[in-house]
């Protein structure tokens, strides 16, 4: 019996104690640090072996933003929980700090802390965030010899005494305050450091960097002009963004593999090239022709290439093999460009800006998306995409010139935006499509043959179209736009109202079922009820709903006076009859309160929901002789979508006073409409 081996330890899932609980506690410790430090301190009550786990975890992280601006109640509880770490002599992994509130408290809390943080608890990743003020950094922080990161945001570092920190291999400042003099000190006294980045960093002028070992260095958006050098020959990536110089005097990086640099002056454009460079993205940059071939035949390998709004070349051409994405996007260019991609192997072209594409009828058998705005196109082009482009799903054609009609045809293509100025003609055979996108300022005729059962269509109409055009003739053109899209779900937006509406019901034959009529409007709509009296008679969608566009800054510095002083001089008397109507509605007394004022221009400081308000009465009056439609009206309902919803909601209300309706950007607002079966698509 002396040799029998000792009995296991029965494992008893309902004890309230199981095997993770007898793994090593550094090991538990590591478990607890990928947990928030709130998730870390419940684990308390998951068993008595539990206890002092999660509280002396290798990992602390306190955000003075939870604790609802209690200041006193963050610091307490950053200093004791600290407190526990000291009594128990546990090394530190990780230190997260972020502070809102910098005061004399706070300030002499962390000057307290930070040497035993950094010394005695010889932490490795540090990271202090302050959100709303500088704060003045300790120099202490750079005598810690077991950092490995460092990582400071709106700090002001305005002494470094001595820089111990030499295992030091992630940097990174965000909004700091240094001097050159500190910096360079920093730079030249930790050779380790592998990854570098500023962003929106002043009180320098130029970045020194001598370092084998550095594999990235990110600048981002300084305040003022700043001269970069970097002697790195292993790093890996670079990029520059904002105001900057970059002068390597000849030094190449053999190592690198992604280059970008945006609005930053460069030397030599050819010597910071390399044979292993996959990702070039180039904004705002000169670049000559000859340096363009350079970049082209230097770097074979090259995936990625990207040229944004650079000048300097009118020839970019593109022979490499192993190139997947290529985007060329200048569109205030004032001269033309000429890009000639003949790669086998390439996945997606972006080309927009005046620029020809020049690609010698090659076959794209790779090639799945293709964007190309303000191009020259011509015939042979779209035969092109219909013969050699077998693998294309996604086509954007987006106000190019050359032609004004064209024949398009492909199995493959499934996705179709198509942006058009002027009366352009085309015919489209898709058999797969799924979704089919039209704006428009002219009203184009476009036939689309498909064998999709299952498709949606989106029409756009632009403001220049409705405001310009005779009413009567453009429902008739849109009429027949929306017969050639009718096996589809068509969705109807129209980016403004027309000024004047005929009288009476505009309808040509039996009315046309449609998903969806969104609008925006920019003139006074007192043409509401007309227009949408008159689109009924030619159109029945199953939904309403506003859509508001972006409007450009010439529109707004045009409109905003007149739109406000007429918004003051109308809102008066509106909001009369508003609370009328809405109070006979109640009563149901709504015939009493039919002719509307003119509604004013969207007051930019009030309300939105007037609008809605206002869809709501004209759809739930009684019928009337010159509203045909109404028979054919079955049954209105509103919807709602909120930002945490996952689909429309109905809200059953007979009035719309008793619904909460949208206050903010993230809620949307729709009313649905059932009209009688007998209503069917137009052939």
């Amino acid at each position: 019996m002396e040799n029998q081996p000792a009995k296991r330890k029965k494992y008893c899932p309902n004890s309230g104690d199981g095997r993770i609980s007898e793994l090593p506690q550094p090991l538990l410790h590591n478990i607890v640090a990928f947990l928030s430090q709130e998730e870390a301190t419940k684990t308390c009550v998951l068993s008595k072996s539990w206890r002092s786990i999660g509280p002396t975890r290798p990992k602390i992280e306190f955000n003075e933003m939870c604790y609802e601006e209690n200041h006193k109640k963050f610091l307490s509880n950053l200093d004791s929980t600290l407190q526990v770490y000291r009594g128990r002599e546990i090394c530190l992994q990780e230190f997260i700090l972020c502070v809102s509130k910098i005061n004399t408290k706070s300030v002499s809390l962390l000057e307290k802390w930070f040497p035993i943080v950094l010394l005695d608890m010889g932490v490795k990743r540090f990271h202090l965030i302050s959100t709303l003020s500088y704060f003045a950094l300790p120099s202490i922080v750079f005598e810690a010899e077991t950092l490995e990161e460092l990582h400071l945001k709106r700090c002001r570092i305005e002494s470094v005494e001595k820089v111990l920190s030499w295992r030091l291999r992630n940097l990174s400042f965000c909004k700091v305050d240094i001097e050159e003099e500190h910096l360079q000190k920093i730079m030249s006294r930790c050779p380790l450091i592998e990854h570098l980045a500023f962003d929106t960093c002043h009180g320098f002028t130029t970045i020194e960097v001598q370092n084998n070992n550095l594999k990235h260095f990110e600048y981002l958006e300084g305040n003022v002009d700043v001269t970069i050098k970097i002697y790195a020959p292993n790093v890996e990536s670079i990029r520059t963004v904002g105001n900057a110089s970059w002068l390597h005097h000849g030094k190449t990086f053999p190592c690198l593999t992604s280059l970008r640099l945006d609005r930053c002056r460069i030397d030599s454009v050819e010597n910071v090239l390399s044979w292993h460079l996959r990702k070039v993205s180039f904004c705002l940059v000169h670049i000559e022709d000859e340096h363009m071939r350079k970049i082209m035949s230097s770097c074979p390998l090259i995936e990625h290439l990207a040229l944004d709004a650079c000048r300097g070349f009118t020839t970019v051409e593109v022979h490499n093999d192993n190139l997947k994405h290529f985007e060329y996007n200048h569109s205030s260019a004032c001269l033309e460009v000429t890009i000639k991609i003949d790669v086998p192997n390439i996945e997606s072209i972006s080309i927009v800006g005046r620029a020809s594409w020049l690609h010698h009828r090659k076959t794209f058998t790779c090639l799945k998306s293709l964007v190309l705005e303000n191009v020259v196109l011509t015939q042979k082009d779209f035969d092109s995409i219909s013969v050699n482009f077998c693998c294309l799903e996604d086509l954007k054609i987006h106000f190019c010139s050359g032609f004004e009609e064209f024949q398009l045809s492909s199995r493959s293509v499934k996705r179709l935006h198509l942006a058009v100025n002027g009366p352009t003609k085309a015919a489209i055979d898709l058999p797969n499509i799924l979704s089919f996108e039209l704006l428009c300022d002219d009203s184009p005729s476009i036939t689309l043959t498909t064998n999709s059962s299952e498709w949606r269509s989106l029409i756009l109409l632009k403001r220049e179209l409705i405001t310009n055009s005779d009413t009567a003739l453009l429902f008739v053109k849109l009429n027949e736009l929306l017969r050639a899209l009718n096996h589809s779900r068509i969705h109807l937006h129209m980016r403004d109202l027309p000024l004047e509406v005929p009288n009476g019901y505009g309808g040509f034959g039996e009315p046309a079922v449609i998903e969806s009529l969104a609008f925006s409007y920019r003139h006074p709509c007192s043409s509401l009820e007309a227009f949408l009296n008159y689109f009924f008679g030619s159109f029945r969608p199953r939904y309403i709903e506003e859509s508001f566009y972006p409007r450009s800054e010439a529109e707004e510095d045009e409109d905003n006076m007149d739109a406000y002083h007429a918004y003051e001089e109308e809102n008066y008397r509106f909001q009369e009859w508003y609370a009328a109507a809405r109070a006979a509605q109640r009563h149901g007394l709504e015939d009493e309160y039919m002719d509307l004022p003119a509604y004013p221009e969207t007051n930019p400081y009030g309300e939105e929901n007037e609008l809605i308000d206002r869809l709501w009465i004209f759809l739930m009056k009684k019928e009337r002789e010159d509203r045909i439609w109404q028979q054919d009206l079955e049954e209105v309902s509103v919807e709602t979508y909120g930002r945490n919803g996952v689909e429309w909601r109905c809200v059953q209300s007979e009035n719309l006073s008793q619904l909460e309706l949208p206050n903010n950007d993230d809620q949307k607002i729709r009313f649905q409409l059932k009209w009688r079966e007998r209503v069917i698509m137009p052939s």
